[in-house]
Formats: structure tokens, C-alpha cells, sequence
């Protein structure tokens, strides 16, 4: 019987014609499934697909029916194996075990014979499913993704950064010896008054992201409420103090760069040119930031600099 139609609600027109071929082909399809398909499913086309289809699958059955021994086959083994005994018992363990390794030998071979016509069977079943429904290129929206990590690099510093130097050559290092990074030596200038405070490398599924933070520290402080719990002098109380610890107050710049194997998604916006350089600048409410492209790598600044401030730092 055919499947409900609900089943096959999200199918394409070709899909659910090729899904349904067989039954199609032994005359078992519901009309209003067949209506569904339209002209597809109509007209000398259809036809000879039906018809070529038949003759390939009948071809395939009587392949592998053909491949099985038949008990003739099977009695005409053991009548040898009956007829060697009666041979002396020197040329009768050397015939029969010839023989019967040549029997071996022949099942081996249609085994193998039968599992190489199912292999190409299935193998061109995959082919045409993976025609059908091809696997969607994998997606990388930039803007989002790294502003969010930048926002979280501002926030919680320490733990979400592999290597926190300020040590040039220690960076470098982290990076050449990165398992399976392309990295090209990728550094910009360190605007005055910054310093290099870490770096780190963003493994997504799809693309590894290097990043460089560089961080300025800011007149005044922020109070930092921290919450501790506190044991009266006998013991047998506890309080919940908060306890307000000033922080400096810092700004954050990343540079990120990354070789994304799938579509990477920019919004479009008009190039600006800096010292010959072609960029793009882009803003939340939060950041600016600017896109380059460099020996086939995209490099993105994210900070609050002006852009034309973060271009400068473009090597």
C-alpha cells in the first residue's frame, strides 16, 4: 500500500516521483498520490522510465538468483566427495582436497561476485539520494559571531583566551604550532597606548578563527561587587557579605583572522580605500568594525576606534 500523504507533504515533485518508482513500476500507487506527481507521472516518458526501470530491476534479480548453487550443484559435490573414497588413501586426501578447494575457490567467487553487484548496487542508490538531496554548504555569519566573542573577551577575560602574553614571540609561537591553523605571520600595529594582552584560537565547526585581543587601560574604575561568605566568631553563624573591589577600567580591541571553507556572510556595504587598501566598515551599538581580505584570508577588527583609526592599523 502507499504511504499517507502526509508522509510525503515535504517532498519535491521529482522526489516524490523517484521515491515511489517501484511501486509505480508493479502498478501499487494511489491515484491521488500519482495526481500529486503531475506531468511527471504522465505522457511516453513516464513510460519508458517505468519500462527501463522493470527491465533493470528484473536483469539484477536473475543476476543474483543465477549466482546461488543449485542442489544439483550441491550433489554433484558430495557424489565426488562419495567417489574419492573408494580411491587408495594417498591419491584419495590429495584429489578430494583439490577438489574441494577448487569447490571453495568457485563459491568463493560468486560470493564475491554477488557482493560486488550489490555494492555497485547500493553505491549508485547513494549517488542518485545524494543528487536528490544534496547536503546544504555550511554557513559562517562573522559579524555575529565575533562580536559576541569580543563582547565575552570584554566581560570574562581570562578564561576564554588560551595564551594570555604580552610577549610577541610567544604568540607567534602558540599560533605556527596550532594543530591544523593557517597562519600567515597575520599581525597589525599596535596602536599607542595598547598593548598585546593574549591570544586565542576559536575552533568552529567549519573554520578555525585566530584572534589577537589588545587592551588600553582607562582613567577611574569600575566596582567590582564580589559576594563572600563570612563565619561569625563562634562558628555557628554565616553571613552572605558583598564586599565592592575597583577595577581598572579597560578598553578592548581583537583582530581576528580566519579561512572560512563555506559561505561566510557580510552585509553588503561600499568599500572604503586607506593607503590603497580596500575595506569595509560596519558598526553595532556596541563596536565598529572593518573587513579586509589578505593572500586569501578575511581579517576583521573589531574595537571602538573610529574605522578609519583601525585601518590605519592595516600592515
Amino acid at each position: 500500500m502507499s504511504k499517507p500523504k502526509d508522509l510525503n507533504s515535504s517532498l519535491s515533485v521529482h522526489q516524490l516521483y523517484y521515491s515511489h518508482l517501484d511501486q509505480m513500476a508493479m502498478d501499487d500507487l494511489d491515484s491521488d498520490l500519482v495526481s500529486q506527481m503531475g506531468d511527471l507521472a504522465k505522457g511516453e516518458d513516464h513510460t519508458k522510465r517505468l519500462a527501463h526501470y522493470r527491465k533493470a530491476r528484473g536483469r539484477l534479480q536473475m543476476k543474483l538468483a543465477s549466482e546461488h548453487l543449485t542442489e544439483d550443484q550441491y550433489e554433484s559435490i558430495r557424489s565426488l566427495s562419495v567417489h574419492l573414497k573408494d580411491k587408495s588413501a594417498d591419491q584419495n586426501d590429495q584429489e578430494e582436497e583439490d577438489l574441494l578447494m577448487h569447490e571453495i575457490q568457485g563459491v568463493r567467487q560468486r560470493r564475491f561476485r554477488q557482493a560486488l553487484i550489490y555494492g555497485s548496487f547500493f553505491t549508485i542508490v547513494l549517488l542518485i539520494a545524494r543528487s536528490l538531496f544534496p547536503t546544504p554548504e555550511a554557513e559562517f555569519y562573522p559579524l555575529e559571531a565575533l562580536v559576541y566573542e569580543t563582547r565575552a573577551l570584554e566581560n570574562n577575560f581570562s578564561p576564554r583566551v588560551d595564551l594570555e602574553s604580552s610577549v610577541l614571540d610567544d604568540v607567534k609561537e602558540y599560533f605556527l604550532n596550532y594543530p591544523k591553523l593557517i597562519w600567515q605571520d597575520e599581525l597589525i600595529k599596535v596602536p599607542p597606548g595598547w598593548k598585546l594582552s593574549g591570544a586565542s584560537v576559536l575552533d568552529y565547526e567549519i573554520v578555525k578563527i585566530s584572534l589577537m585581543a589588545f587592551t588600553k587601560r582607562l582613567s577611574g574604575s569600575d566596582l567590582l561587587e564580589v559576594k563572600r561568605e563570612v563565619v561569625s566568631a563562634d562558628g555557628t553563624e554565616t553571613s552572605i557579605e558583598v564586599v565592592q573591589t575597583p577595577v581598572p577600567r579597560r578598553d578592548m580591541l581583537v583582530h581576528y583572522s580566519f579561512d572560512s571553507h563555506g559561505k561566510s556572510y557580510l552585509p553588503d556595504t561600499k568599500p572604503s580605500v586607506q593607503n590603497g587598501l580596500e575595506y569595509y566598515a560596519y558598526a553595532t551599538d556596541e563596536y565598529n568594525i572593518i573587513m579586509w581580505l589578505a593572500r586569501g584570508r578575511h581579517h576583521l577588527i573589531v574595537g571602538r576606534l573610529t574605522p578609519i583609526e583601525m585601518a590605519d592599523l592595516i600592515p
